[in-house]
């Protein structure tokens, strides 16, 4: 897996200087590979030079094609994301909020990357124990998700997984556990048996049933 990582990341990299030299270190195309670069960088852990990439990557788009392109947003959700992994939760809710608008702005509500976004931020609100403003966006965000043209069962599975980890934190374990289930049923369909977020909603269900076992005892 991380010699694939490594692959990946010099492939990235000799894109990025092809890329560079035949359109220029701005062009929005170069800038779309050095994100696909800095993806690379978060999985291998190379946080640092993963962030100073995404941050080039946006400040560009914001000369070359707007802060109102969503082209530029889907930047700000790549590193919002990165920083949800680093616990950095305040700028990454400032940053799926403007790329939420910009999103809406550009393809209405019902929309794969506004519905996904909205999804994490409801996540984020919740990790920072927000959650009386997590709620109402946890739901719609599932409930869009189930109307999406075309459909998005992994996004549907991720959202439904981020309302039962508010479930849990506000002590509804037997509805976050119905929750993580039916995650899980989707994450096995879409990825097998093997996968790892159907291994690891499965250890979290198993969590949640002997929390609810303990508390019938």
């Amino acid at each position: 897996k991380r010699g694939e990582l490594h692959e990946a990341e010099d492939a990235a990299r000799r894109a990025l200087a092809e890329r560079t030299r035949l359109i220029g270190p701005h062009a929005p195309h170069t800038m779309a590979t050095l994100n696909n670069l800095a993806l690379v960088l978060v999985d291998l852990g190379q946080w640092r030079e993963a962030e100073s990439a995404y941050r080039t990557a946006i400040a560009a788009d914001a000369q070359t094609l707007g802060r109102d392109h969503p082209s530029y947003a889907l930047g700000l959700t790549n590193l919002a994301d990165m920083l949800h992994a680093r616990w950095q939760l305040a700028e990454a809710e400032q940053l799926e909020r403007e790329a939420l608008q910009i999103f809406e702005a550009a393809y209405g509500r019902q929309q794969q990357e506004y519905v996904r976004t909205l999804s994490t931020l409801g996540l984020n609100l919740t990790m920072q124990g927000k959650y009386d403003q997590a709620r109402p966006l946890a739901t719609e965000a599932i409930e869009r998700f189930k109307k999406l043209a075309p459909p998005d069962p992994l996004g549907l599975a991720a959202a439904l997984s981020h309302f039962a980890t508010l479930e849990h934190a506000v002590g509804h374990s037997a509805e976050a556990a119905r929750l993580h289930r039916r995650a899980g049923e989707l994450f096995r369909e879409l990825h097998g048996p093997d996968s790892p977020l159907y291994a690891r909603t499965l250890g979290t269900l198993g969590n949640l049933q002997r929390e609810l076992s303990e508390f019938d005892e």
